[in-house]
């Protein structure tokens, strides 16, 4: 059956939104879409999904972003001190005015460093707690759209029956 549910909640302070969308298909085939920095969860998202839904073609699309406390920004001035000295030397070896800014400095390779610091367990955790009640929507939609199939399935029927019946 076709389907859609969406759920965004606040797990932890982040914002997470799962949207579930589903199509009639014979078989199972389902695609997750994560946050780059989450791809390594896919396999996890994969069998829980697995377990709640036995056929049909599955989209599970995650949002959200990194956690501010996750990331980790250095500055290696030791790097920069370099630079500002190797261009400073260049400047006065072209006899030019020396005017680079900080912006223009920090933007030179390997003078930001940005890591990432991601908490696996923690992600599975928050997004296995939104995901649960997206599908709690999911198959309450289901159900509501398998209500209204069978009451077209009586109809249908029924109309078949009087045809019948008027061939007699």
């Amino acid at each position: 059956m076709t389907c859609y549910a969406q759920v965004k909640e606040t797990v932890d302070g982040i914002p997470i939104s799962v949207e579930i969308k589903s199509y009639n298909s014979k078989y199972l085939e389902l695609n997750i879409i994560l946050p780059q920095f989450l791809n390594s969860i896919e396999p996890y998202l994969h069998a829980l999904v697995t377990k709640k839904t036995l056929r049909g073609k599955i989209e599970v699309v995650v949002k959200t972003s990194q956690s501010p406390k996750d990331i980790r920004l250095t500055i290696d001035k030791d790097i920069a001190s370099i630079y500002m000295k190797e261009l400073k030397n260049l400047a006065n070896d072209l006899n030019i005015p020396f005017d680079i800014g900080m912006d223009s400095l920090l933007h030179q390779s390997g003078v930001v460093k940005y890591e990432l610091d991601t908490d696996i367990e923690a992600w599975k955790r928050r997004i296995s707690t939104v995901l649960d009640k997206c599908f709690k929507e999911f198959d309450a939609g289901r159900l509501i759209e398998g209500e209204v199939l069978l009451k077209d399935m009586v109809k249908q029927t029924e109309l078949i029956h009087d045809e019948l019946l008027k061939i007699k």
